[in-house]
């Protein structure tokens, strides 16, 4: 059985787990609605008694000492596909490499940016009444739509960001995950969402694979830690408006602080940008869809202007070290859309992926910042 088979076996495991407890959890449910009609019906001979209440414990699932080793080997597997080309005219005092590989995806995909502008893909709110941390995506095109974590969308009651990577199905309607990042505002400004030249920063896209891995319900993230990153950004940078957009803060700063602030340009399955105490790591295995994403993704990458970039280790070397680690952490779930989301946390690094049938749609990798993970 290969890597990937091995790591498949893992996740219907979990799934088949999360089945059970879904049912468990409705079976308890239905139990207590049932004493909860009984009791009002007998209220008049309760009425001097004490309520108690009692709440469903779900069973925490673990993965197998090997499962997770299952899991790290197929992301190795993926990795040994990439081949490294670095670019000292785009490195602009870090290393960057450009990542391409061999392997082609099987499923057509259209990127959202060109989804839009094609007006082949329609965003709007869920509803009349909206849902802060959801919106309603329409596929109109025979394409399967990538929808890349961190993705800035503008319009409609306020501006969000995208949980996750993401791959929706052809002729499809879903209820996507997002986080605002635009507090002050509540009210239509548009019909639909529009997509920026630019996404989330990486201190965003941080605390996106830090709360999503804390949680582990679903895509879910804290809203209030998003906030404090647009906060954070708008005091670096120097700049505020009324609603605390981080759309608008974006437009009026400087952006000194960014290594790439007119994006990296060229054609790729992905980017390795690395220094001594940060690095990032995106990569999508359909070449066009990534290429659309990069000069976006590379806008957002921080790095700290002394962080110098002289890391000795060859790329291939340093990505099967990062992704053979001592994991931290573990999770795994049902994706919104197709496959699965597959996340490890080490004690340096996020490691994310999205993986449908066999192959791996993307992998993003950031380190955590410093004081993350000092103490490990």
């Amino acid at each position: 059985m290969n890597s990937v088979n091995k790591l498949k076996t893992a996740l219907q495991r979990k799934e088949a787990h999360d089945v059970k407890q879904k049912q468990a959890e409705a079976d308890f449910n239905a139990r207590q609605a049932a004493q909860n009609q009984s009791a009002d019906n007998q209220m008049e001979d309760l009425e001097n008694e004490a309520f108690s209440y009692e709440y469903f414990e779900p069973e925490n699932f673990e993965f197998a000492p090997q499962e997770i080793a299952d899991i790290q080997e197929a992301l190795k597997e993926e990795v040994k596909h990439w081949q490294f080309e670095f670019l000292p005219e785009q490195s602009n005092g870090v290393q960057v490499f450009r990542i391409k590989t061999p392997q082609v995806l099987s499923i057509p995909v259209l990127e959202l940016s060109e989804g839009l502008e094609a007006k082949a893909v329609e965003i709007v709110e869920v509803n009349e009444s909206g849902s802060v941390n959801e919106l309603r995506v329409r596929n109109h095109s025979l394409q399967h739509l990538l929808i890349y974590e961190g993705s800035l969308l503008q319009g409609e009651k306020q501006n969000r960001i995208v949980n996750a990577t993401l791959l929706l199905l052809p002729n499809s309607e879903t209820i996507i995950p997002v986080s605002c990042v635009e507090q002050g505002r509540w009210s239509k400004q548009s019909y639909g969402f529009s997509k920026p030249n630019y996404d989330a920063t990486s201190s965003m896209r941080h605390r996106l694979k830090k709360d999503i891995m804390a949680y582990k319900m679903g895509h879910k993230s804290s809203q209030s830690n998003i906030w404090k990153e647009v906060e954070e950004f708008s005091k670096l940078e120097d700049v505020s408006n009324a609603t605390s957009d981080f759309a608008d803060h974006y437009e009026k700063s400087r952006k000194e602080r960014y290594i790439f602030k007119d994006g990296l340009k060229f054609s790729s399955h992905g980017v390795l940008a690395r220094a001594q105490k940060a690095d990032f790591i995106d990569f999508v295995s359909d070449e066009k869809a990534f290429t659309n994403i990069l000069e976006r993704v590379s806008k957002g990458y921080e790095f700290d202007k002394d962080d110098h970039a002289d890391v000795e280790k060859l790329p291939d070397e340093y990505l099967l070290e990062i992704v053979g680690g001592e994991v931290k952490d573990v999770y795994v779930h049902t994706s919104v859309g197709l496959g699965y989301d597959v996340r490890l946390e080490t004690n340096t690094h996020f490691i994310n992926s999205l993986l449908v049938g066999d192959e791996f749609v993307s992998v993003s990798i950031a380190r955590k910042p410093e004081f993350d993970y000092i103490n490990y």
